[in-house]
């Protein structure tokens, strides 16, 4: 993949990848954790692979 920046249609150091990588990916994961499911929307754990045995 090749990283550039719209503003300055310039590329993008790996440090900068990193950085942005980890910048959204905390972004979607914090925006996850506040999605509200109801419980009778949820599958089982039982039998799924989320089981604790």
């Amino acid at each position: 993949m090749v990283f550039a920046s719209r503003t300055s249609q310039g590329f993008i150091t790996p440090q900068q990848v990193g950085d942005v990588e980890a910048w959204a990916g905390r972004a979607v994961l914090e925006a996850l954790t506040g999605f509200v499911i109801d419980q009778d929307r949820l599958h089982d754990e039982e039998g799924s692979v989320w089981e604790l045995k």
